[in-house]
């Protein structure tokens, strides 16, 4: 079962997330990551936030990336680059149900 962290920031903007969203997606599809997206939330309570989803096939897959990522000096740059645009707001771990 594909595991997802689904994750909420605040700040930025497009011109400013996009060049970085780009730059950690090289990052995690190195690492194993099936998927990553980012999204413009655009009703409800989070309005204007960041909808970040980055995907793994399994606990495994997750457990391996988490390890890499500890060790890798360009994933280090860009968290601390988006750090200094965007705040967390919140982040889930979500587990996909096979149908």
């Amino acid at each position: 079962m594909a595991v997802s962290a689904v994750s909420y920031y605040r700040g930025g903007t497009p011109e400013t997330v996009a060049p970085l969203s780009k730059r950690m997606k090289a990052v995690l599809l190195k690492r194993g990551v099936l998927d990553y997206q980012v999204s413009r939330v655009q009703t409800g309570l989070n309005v204007g936030a960041w909808l970040v989803v980055v995907r793994y096939a399994d606990w495994a897959a997750f457990a391996k990336a988490q390890e890499g990522f500890a060790d890798d000096p360009e994933h280090r740059a860009v968290v601390t680059e988006i750090s200094q645009i965007v705040q967390l707001i919140s982040r889930e771990l979500v587990v996909e149900l096979d149908l």
